[in-house]
């Protein structure tokens, strides 16, 4: 097929985290297939969220985050562990707005 990348020659870009603002809500993660399960919103930011999680998300994995009175937001899984997630807000749900 193509050329092997080279590691030595490889950069890697560090991930920039955008200024988090701490919150406490009540919201609701729904999965494909509408399993819904009760999360809380820890912290918030203009790419994504925190949220605590009785429930173990899969990495990449599609949810959408529901806020009362807030609507729904389509969202995916960057990662979970020990009863904490972290949400990526999809950018074209957020360009449609």
């Amino acid at each position: 097929m193509g050329a092997e990348p080279d590691p030595e020659t490889m950069k890697v870009e560090p991930v920039t985290r955008h200024k988090r603002r701490a919150v406490k809500m009540d919201a609701v993660a729904r999965r494909n297939g509408g399993i819904t399960s009760p999360v809380v919103v820890l912290d918030l930011s203009y790419e994504g969220c925190g949220i605590e999680t009785e429930v173990q998300f899969d990495a990449g994995e599609p949810i959408k985050l529901s806020v009362l009175g807030r609507g729904e937001i389509r969202t995916h899984v960057r990662w979970c562990k020990e009863g904490r997630a972290g949400l990526i807000f999809d950018p074209e749900e957020t360009e449609k707005k």
